[in-house]
């Protein structure tokens, strides 16, 4: 099931050069939408970046369950209520190209992929389940850390995509 995005984008600049599906500058861009909550013990949040440097949050809410990007490393933070987990990029990636990131919570474990290919594992996540929602993308839920890059092919779902379908996505 994937969860609906209903939103608005807010641009602190008038004239916008998209070279992209979502183009971010990091000064007061982002989209804010109205949150679908689930609630659940599986979760994926995927979507499509290109940045050159900076940081900022490609989806976030402020607490878990997000993805940004620090120093050019991809972060993504997943909570089950009890356990948070922070699974981490290996290599910078801010380098003018586009990666898929995404981000998988089963029931017992997480899974940070990049480009496909899983890149971070934590298997020891609490089987309980999370009322999760989103609130944004390009910053965090408090208003800060906004992104700087190009985003496409934003998602959430309400279920743990398999590796397969992940490649598939990819691909």
């Amino acid at each position: 099931r994937v969860i609906r995005l209903l939103g608005h984008y807010y641009s602190e600049r008038s004239n916008l050069n998209m070279t992209a599906a979502l183009a971010l500058y990091g000064q007061g861009d982002y989209v804010s939408f109205t949150e679908e909550s689930a609630n659940t013990n599986t979760i994926s949040i995927e979507a499509w970046f290109r940045t050159g440097g900076g940081g900022g949050y490609i989806i976030g809410n402020g607490d878990a369950n997000d993805i940004r990007i620090t120093n050019g490393i991809v972060e993504a933070r997943i909570t089950d209520s009890v356990i948070t987990t922070d699974l981490n990029s290996p290599s910078q990636l801010a380098d003018n190209e586009w990666h898929h990131v995404v981000a998988v919570r089963n029931s017992t474990s997480a899974v940070l992929y990049i480009d496909g290919e899983s890149v971070d594992t934590q298997g020891s996540l609490n089987s309980g389940t999370y009322a999760y929602s989103l609130a944004y993308i390009g910053q965090r839920g408090d208003g800060t850390d906004f992104l700087r890059a190009g985003l496409n092919g934003v998602a959430l779902y309400a279920s743990a995509l398999t590796a397969g379908q992940v490649t598939t996505r990819y691909n």
